[in-house]
């Protein structure tokens, strides 16, 4: 059995969901995509919660970082990758992602609520170096992310099914 986690979009007032799922992970967030869920994130039960307008922004900032240091802004599969992946997000509806991590969360015997709230403080440890990153207009904060799998983010950028990040959401969104 696979343990994925799930990413909608939904009205943080109404509840009110996007149709369709906008992706599906094996056990946690790619690190391309982690500062999209940084921006206000906190846990309801067994669901994270994160502002998309601001997590936008600092997605967009990282990924300016990215082009600048592995010099891709003359690079045309990564700009209308990027930009269509920025479409969609921007195109979204509703003022919340949230993250649904309940078949990852089966995994472990603690609570899942608690589970949740640990990730939450996983995650913003996480942006703070990706934080620290962006001030700095240098990525070597970041190396410590990528250091257990061997690859650099040019090398996740570039990989074919991940396409510089489109290829990390639902076809259907």
């Amino acid at each position: 059995m696979a343990h994925r986690i799930y990413i909608y979009n939904i009205d943080s007032k109404t509840a009110a969901s996007y149709p369709h799922y906008l992706g599906e992970w094996n056990y946690e967030i790619p690190e391309l995509m982690l500062p999209l869920f940084s921006a206000k994130l906190k846990a309801k039960g067994t669901q994270l919660f994160a502002d998309r307008e601001q997590g936008i922004l600092q997605l967009r900032a990282f990924y300016t970082l990215l082009a600048d240091s592995y010099g891709l802004h003359a690079d045309n599969s990564y700009m209308e990758s990027v930009e269509k992946m920025f479409a969609l997000l921007e195109d979204l509806p509703y003022d919340s992602f949230q993250i649904n991590g309940t078949d990852v969360f089966n995994m472990n015997e603690e609570r899942h609520s608690q589970q949740a709230k640990d990730w939450v403080l996983e995650i913003k440890n996480k942006a703070e170096q990706y934080e620290q990153a962006i001030a700095s207009r240098s990525i070597t904060p970041l190396q410590e992310l990528l250091r257990y799998s061997g690859v650099s983010f040019l090398d996740l950028l570039q990989t074919d099914w991940i396409n510089y990040g489109l290829g990390y959401w639902n076809e259907d969104s």
